[in-house]
């Protein structure tokens, strides 16, 4: 065996790994972060196109409240579960499902609800005394600070744009949606009746930032998965929008 064709054959064998190895990340590029991530209060232990998994933790004084979401890859329906555990038992807070529109040529910008103790809640009109019963015992306490916090800082944690094709992208952005949906409906029905749910307020508590601190003032967003600035200070995630303008409670701005 002559030198240069033992030459050939090591470069051969040595390549071909590397290249399969290339091939397999750039197909894998959702799935290759390292775990676990943290920001803020938030730990994140999976993010990739068909789940996210972690908890969130403001300070020693607070309880931890672990989430999980999920997708179906067909239909890009998502959803998410939020709980705590309790002397050692599992107690659930709620529930999300988010059904994106998937026709691009219509106006609807998707379905979502949520239910707590079998009470379901959706964004469209009105609430019942039920619902809005329901809706205050969710966002009583530090649920209505740790939901909106959890969304807050998953906006830095940014793949939607390594998505490979539109339905990886409407999937990643209904999970997204899902977890931002508790505090899109704490602002919109305000049933503790308190600036404090606003945007503008929630934000300073974040790690990850999107507004400035006037509207003269150099842009300072880091934030790029969640919409949210100083002109537009209604999160939400682009291209799902799943409430209408009836029967909110607005509060007046200071």
């Amino acid at each position: 065996m002559n030198r240069f064709f033992l030459t050939f054959l090591l470069l051969f064998f040595f390549f071909i790994p590397i290249v399969q190895s290339y091939e397999h990340s750039e197909k894998s590029s959702l799935t290759t972060k390292v775990l676990p991530m943290t920001l803020g209060g938030l730990r994140l232990k999976k993010l990739d196109e068909n789940e996210i998994r972690g908890s969130y933790k403001y300070d020693e004084a607070s309880s931890l409240i672990n989430f999980y979401v999920s997708s179906n890859p067909k239909t890009s329906v998502a959803t998410a579960k939020f709980w705590q555990f309790k002397k050692g038992k599992k107690i659930n807070l709620l529930t999300v499902v988010v059904k994106p529109n998937l026709d691009s040529n219509s106006n609807d910008m998707g379905k979502a609800y949520l239910i707590w103790k079998k009470i379901k809640l959706d964004g469209f009109g009105s609430l019942t005394s039920k619902q809005e019963k329901a809706l205050l015992n969710i966002a009583a306490g530090e649920y209505s600070f740790a939901l909106p916090l959890i969304s807050l800082e998953l906006g830095c944690f940014d793949f939607l744009d390594n998505a490979i094709d539109d339905q990886t992208y409407i999937t990643l952005a209904a999970m997204r949606a899902a977890v931002l949906f508790p505090w899109q409906m704490f602002i919109k029905y305000n049933p503790v009746y308190s600036n404090d749910l606003r945007a503008e307020y929630l934000e300073a508590y974040s790690e990850c930032k999107y507004m400035t601190a006037d509207r003269y003032s150099s842009p300072r967003p880091q934030g790029n998965a969640l919409s949210l600035s100083n002109e537009d200070p209604f999160p939400n995630i682009f291209g799902i929008f799943p409430l209408d303008a009836i029967g909110g409670f607005e509060v007046k701005k200071e």
